[in-house]
């Protein structure tokens, strides 16, 4: 083994920073590299200890002039060379601990940094429902129950329930409000019972029974719908 081969130097790892501004991408590969590092750090810790071990044997029995021989062709025969590997070996133990500590510290700060945004996301959810609060606080107010009239009432709710929807949307919620005749699709709809009709085909939605809601693809509540089945012959299940 020549002296470039043998004198490796495990610090020329390359150094980590700014955890906090890494994408994702960025953070799986460099979990990756610290697993890679940590196993490779625990082989070589393991592999000089038994390098050290050896020569101490080696040096009990033979003598310091024994160790020499061991050692020559490795690139560690000089004088201090053995001290300057488990130097090297040392330094990046520290270094291993230095680069998983940092890595605890990145988690730490992604998950405070998740729980804001949770936080900032309620927050958020909330200010904007309080808007419908205040519409039903106005309107309870202003109603006169003696002169009040049921449309009049139901027109306010419906404002209200416009004005609900609306922020909802604005959250990026969608209703689920299949029409009849429309197919029945699992996990978007829910069945809550089959109504034998000739009016649709068996499997279509009949009636909407309460609608769902969803953000995205994620389904946050299905609609519960009724479920058009084969109609019932007349003189069917007679005896």
């Amino acid at each position: 083994m020549s002296d470039s081969e043998s004198n490796i130097d495990i610090n020329d790892a390359p150094e980590t920073s700014g955890a906090a501004e890494l994408s994702d991408e960025e953070r799986g590969v460099l979990e990756e590299r610290i697993a890679s590092t940590r196993e490779q750090l625990l082989e070589l810790a393991s592999e000089r200890d038994a390098v050290l071990s050896g020569l101490d044997d080696i040096r009990q029995g033979l003598g310091e002039a024994g160790v020499r021989r061991a050692l020559e062709g490795t690139g560690f025969a000089d004088g201090g060379a053995l001290d300057d590997l488990t130097a090297k070996l040392a330094a990046g133990e520290e270094e291993k601990l230095r680069v998983l500590a940092e890595l605890q510290n990145f988690r730490r700060r992604a998950a405070q940094s998740e729980q804001q945004a949770r936080q900032q996301g309620q927050r958020s959810a909330v200010q904007q429902l309080l808007g419908v609060l205040d519409h039903f606080d106005l309107t309870l107010t202003q109603i006169d129950p003696e002169q009040a009239t049921a449309a009049s009432v139901l027109e306010g709710v419906k404002l209200i329930r416009d004005e609900t929807v609306r922020i909802l949307g604005g959250m990026g919620v969608a209703v689920i409000k299949p029409k009849t005749g429309e197919a029945f699709e699992p996990g978007r709809h829910t069945a809550i019972m089959q109504q034998p009709t000739s009016d649709a085909e068996p499997g279509q939605v009949v009636h909407l029974a309460r609608a769902g809601y969803a953000i995205g693809e994620q389904i946050i509540r299905p609609a519960e719908v009724v479920v058009a089945a084969e109609p019932v012959e007349e003189g069917e299940g007679g005896h």
